[in-house]
């Protein structure tokens, strides 16, 4: 067996690459995964996973490449996360080939800002042309060590893999499956309680379905208690944690760390929504995967000019984000007015702009086939090979 380095640096990290691929990891006898994470001291964090003679969990010491003389490092992320570089950085000393899957679209934007902080590693795998664009020209990576593989952890979605039907979702949602839903997707980048009481007045007045209910979820990585103010106020029907965060995790880096169950839910809200209204989150993509419409807000608070232009939400409009809203598969707006005809509209007519979901889904994924996480697999098993 070639052994293989496998870093998971958190939950997030974990499922949008190892767990994916985990099913490939578990019937591979030609493979020994050593699997370097900072979990391995608690071992129910990854019960998920079972252990064995071919795959172990460790926490990051130099010594494990003399020990266990790795063929291949791969990671996440190029050394922007803090367990990630370390190990990235002795596979260079120990002069290991690398292999980075860029787990996240706009993750190669980031790597751009933050370019003395990251690694160059021998190969990188990405979700679309755009990404590699992004690395040619702004990280310097030659177009060869570079491969379109598709997002992993989307396969599920694509192929309807573990989910929900709309009723029993509801159910244990307790919302009402035959009202319309709309989700809302706040951040902890800008406050978005001005958009809730948009919808909700509209409610009330019947300017959109009185029937309507509104789902607010909340960023694994944000606190419910900054949103349960205006939930309160504005009569949100659920104010919730994307499913998956764990508040009493024993690891800082493991408080979100969802099961497949989890991602089940979180896929079945996506499909099972009628609309879904968010600023420039990654959401958006996995709405429109999903064929729910998808409205994106491009305006700030009332006499908030200032501090929305310098918004990091802002900023991604007019960065990455630029690949979704031209491409005519999401409502964009720019004031009340034009939100609330977005809502009405969507709730009337959830057929409009389907086309444009399909083919921008294509263009931030690439595959739609469901066989991501076998792609990137067999990446690393050639890479292995080599």
């Amino acid at each position: 067996m070639k052994p293989l380095f496998f870093s998971i640096p958190s939950g997030s990290h974990k499922r949008a690459y190892f767990q994916p691929l985990y099913p490939y990891i578990k019937n591979d006898v030609d493979l020994k995964i050593i699997a370097i994470t900072p979990a391995a001291k608690y071992p129910k964090i990854l019960k998920e996973f079972e252990s064995g003679d071919r795959l172990i969990f460790k926490t990051f010491d130099e010594s494990l490449f003399v020990k266990f003389k790795p063929n291949l490092v791969t990671a996440s992320t190029c050394g922007l996360d803090e367990h990630d570089k370390p190990i990235l950085e002795s596979a260079k000393r120990h002069q290991i080939p690398t292999l980075v899957y860029v787990e996240s679209w706009d993750n190669v934007w980031k790597m751009a800002r933050r370019k003395s902080e990251t690694i160059s590693v021998d190969r990188v795998l990405v979700w679309n042309q755009m990404m590699k664009n992004q690395l040619t020209s702004e990280l310097g990576y030659q177009s060869e060590k570079i491969s379109l593989a598709g997002s992993a952890r989307l396969d599920n979605l694509v192929l309807n893999r573990d989910l929900l039907s709309k009723e029993e979702l509801f159910s244990k949602l307790k919302l009402d499956p035959n009202k319309p839903l709309i989700h809302i997707a706040t951040v902890e980048l800008y406050d978005i309680s001005y958009v809730v009481k948009i919808i909700s007045q509209a409610k009330k007045s019947g300017k959109i379905n009185k029937e309507s209910q509104i789902y607010c979820s909340v960023h694994p990585g944000g606190e419910i208690k900054n949103h349960q103010w205006y939930a309160d106020k504005y009569g949100v029907d659920v104010l919730a944690y994307s499913f998956g965060r764990i508040d009493n995790s024993r690891l800082k880096e493991f408080a979100y760390n969802p099961s497949l169950s989890d991602m089940g839910l979180l896929y079945s809200l996506f499909k099972h929504s009628d609309v879904l209204i968010n600023f420039s989150s990654t959401v958006a993509i996995e709405s429109m995967l999903a064929d729910t419409p998808v409205i994106n807000v491009m305006f700030g608070k009332p006499f908030d000019r200032r501090h929305w232009r310098k918004s990091a939400v802002y900023r991604d409009f007019k960065e990455h984000y630029q690949d979704i809203v031209n491409s005519d598969g999401t409502w964009l707006v720019k004031n009340k007015k034009e939100l609330i005809k977005a809502v009405k509209t969507y709730l009337e007519n959830p057929c409009l702009h389907r086309y444009g979901r399909l083919k921008t889904t294509e263009k931030i994924i690439t595959f739609l086939d469901g066989k991501c996480s076998q792609r990137i697999y067999q990446e690393i098993k050639n890479y292995v090979s080599k």
